[in-house]
């Protein structure tokens, strides 16, 4: 996920990723993938910005297996008791389910 994803999670797994990599000594390719700065068009300027690159990849024809490994997350996806609905707010899903997804390359 990106760096600065607005999800403390997502942004604790960059940097574990990144600190694996340093202490492997290895300097692979990263590529950031916004999930919750999609939703939040503020936090996707500083990706913008700070990108060398940004790909768009064209993912169509994949869209029952997108939708697949979205609902794998069923503690986000399905009310989860004791919450009457899922965790998602309406309409977040909506962004995994184009044909194309983003990636900013640091």
């Amino acid at each position: 996920p990106c760096r600065r994803d607005g999800s403390s999670e997502h942004e604790v797994v960059f940097l574990l990723v990144q600190r694996a990599l340093a202490l492997a000594a290895l300097a692979p390719r990263v590529l950031e993938y916004p999930v919750w700065a999609r939703w939040n068009p503020v936090l996707l300027v500083s990706p913008l910005f700070r990108s060398r690159a940004v790909w768009r990849v064209e993912f169509s024809g994949y869209a029952a297996q997108k939708h697949r490994a979205v609902a794998a997350y069923a503690t986000q996806t399905e009310p989860t008791p004791p919450w009457p609905k899922s965790v998602l707010p309406p309409g977040f899903l909506s962004f995994f389910s184009a044909g194309e997804e983003f990636f900013f390359e640091p």
